[in-house]
């Protein structure tokens, strides 16, 4: 099902409905500040693992963590540096994704190979109510199959992916450009990709 939604006034009750799906272990397309995304509940492993069958995703890559509150961190985080708080007040809610050591809580399936959870905080109206309404972080990579490209209106997602999932949220054009991430564990900023926020960028805030 599609569901049409204002990207700066969201209806809240054509959310609540795929909201619990998504809770509910279901995977959805949804739309974020960067490029259309693919999201499951972010704190159940069957829900994680479905998302891997329907991209074709290799096992060892992970996926992000969203989150709709910037104190969220501590549920799925420990040894949080300051440099986290300096990077996040001057670009969260935004196209920022941080690792960092996970907490127990996060499932192994949402990690791949890796041993720290990449979170992000994203600056959209649509998704920021979703995950208010599901009450769960959500699980998500970009809504293609691995390799396709970053969509950034629901036009560009593949028909039968969409045929997947129960609910995709229109929520109008993205700006289609990825987040950068940066990992923080042990307190070093290291850029793993370099996406909508320039390193240039990066560094200036935390030096």
């Amino acid at each position: 099902m599609v569901i049409k939604i204002n990207p700066q006034c969201p209806e809240i009750e054509l959310i609540k409905k795929a909201a619990l799906s998504l809770k509910e272990g279901n995977p959805l397309i949804f739309p974020t500040d960067t490029v259309y995304g693919l999201g499951a509940n972010g704190i159940d492993p069957g829900a994680i693992r479905k998302l891997f069958e329907i991209k074709k995703r290799e096992e060892t890559k992970p996926f992000a963590l969203l989150i709709g509150k910037r104190d969220d961190v501590y549920k799925y985080c420990k040894n949080i540096p300051p440099l986290f708080f300096v990077l996040t007040k001057r670009f969260w809610p935004g196209a920022l994704t941080v690792v960092m050591d996970t907490l127990a809580i996060v499932p192994k399936e949402l990690l791949g190979e890796g041993s720290g959870v990449a979170l992000r905080m994203p600056d959209s109206k649509v998704a920021l109510a979703l995950l208010k309404q599901a009450g769960v972080p959500i699980a998500a990579s970009s809504a293609n199959f691995s390799g396709g490209i970053d969509p950034a209106i629901v036009d560009d997602i593949s028909d039968k992916l969409m045929d997947m999932v129960p609910f995709v949220i229109d929520g109008g054009r993205c700006p289609g450009v990825p987040s950068t991430v940066v990992d923080l564990r042990g307190g070093v900023l290291k850029i793993l990709r370099e996406g909508a926020i320039s390193a240039e960028e990066i560094n200036r805030v935390a030096y």
